[in-house]
């Protein structure tokens, strides 16, 4: 919880996805724990993961799951990305699943310090 408490939860293995459409630039800041091919268990199922690859596609979109599990105790956040065959006859979607956000801690100048930004020895406090 935000306050930093804990608090049960049950967790389900996941029988319907509820997908989001967000920039594709919103994956980068998760690191990828496992990737998973995704497909219907029967026609309407197909048609109804077609349309919505095809509406990805069109708007240049990624699919964010905001809760994705196996049903063994994890649960993760989801990319859904739609993929076309090099000729354009078959499609397939694909799942990235991750655990955490990426966390950037160390950053360089983008530009070379001119001579005016000279660096200057740390003040290091008064420990003893």
């Amino acid at each position: 919880m935000p306050d930093g408490t804990l608090q049960p939860i049950t967790i389900t293995k996941t029988k319907d996805l509820v997908v989001d459409p967000v920039d594709a630039d919103v994956a980068r800041d998760f690191l990828p724990y496992s990737f998973l091919e995704v497909w219907g268990e029967s026609d309407s199922d197909d048609d109804g993961i077609r349309k919505m690859s095809g509406d990805l596609m069109e708007s240049g979109k990624i699919g964010a799951i905001k809760e994705f599990s196996h049903g063994y105790g994890k649960v993760y956040v989801g990319f859904l990305k739609p993929l076309m065959s090099k000729d354009g006859s078959r499609f397939g979607v694909e799942i990235m699943l991750a655990e955490n956000r990426r966390k950037r801690r160390r950053w360089m100048l983008a530009e070379k310090e001119t001579s005016s930004q000279k660096a200057s020895k740390p003040v290091v406090p008064q420990l003893w």
